[in-house]
């Protein structure tokens, strides 16, 4: 629903499972800490700036795109996460976003899938047990500015003026990052 509800698109029919990821308890409390410090920070410095980040660090709901490799399975349910290079999904919950990629660019997530392009997808490499995936993802988007610049939690693209507006969303600390659910698409 959290899906269908960010895009208008009729390419909701093509969800072929959606799964809920079950983070760590450490993952939970690295999410949560972060969170705290964000509140505190924003509490002594930029309280008339960024109200929403003294109540609860910002938090947003944004959408990350990936491929999924280990989605051929026939069973209902996936507990395990496989050990593919190749699989985006696995790989970005084992490592929860800490690659070097991410340390230099950020994370970028979006507000919809529209932002995204048809879900941004149709250049996946359509290899042998791919599909296409998105995860949604609780943020803990903080204070925010319109470019790239240092002492700010993340950066904003796109039209809008919340951070909840805007299209793209591009975090620094992989702690903000909490995936919720992966849509697999067939």
């Amino acid at each position: 629903m959290i899906f269908q509800t960010a895009t208008t698109t009729t390419h909701t029919s093509n969800i072929e499972r959606v799964l809920r990821v079950r983070n760590s308890a450490e993952t939970l409390e690295r999410f949560e800490e972060y969170r705290e410090m964000v509140k505190e920070r924003a509490h002594c410095n930029a309280y008339m700036y960024h109200p929403r980040s003294v109540v609860d660090g910002n938090e947003v709901l944004r959408i990350y795109r990936t491929t999924m490799n280990c989605c051929s399975r026939k069973q209902n349910k996936v507990s395990e996460l496989c050990y593919n290079l190749k699989c985006g999904v696995c790989r970005m919950i084992r490592t929860g976003f800490d690659t070097e990629a991410t340390k230099k660019t950020g994370i970028q997530l979006n507000a919809d899938c529209e932002t995204l392009g048809d879900c941004g997808m149709d250049s996946v490499d359509k290899g042998e047990n791919v599909k296409r995936a998105v995860v949604v993802c609780r943020v803990i988007a903080g204070t925010f500015v319109n470019t790239v610049e240092g002492g700010y939690d993340s950066s904003v693209g796109g039209a809008g003026g919340l951070c909840s507006k805007f299209e793209h969303l591009f975090v620094r600390n992989p702690n903000a990052v909490l995936p919720c659910f992966v849509i697999v698409f067939a």
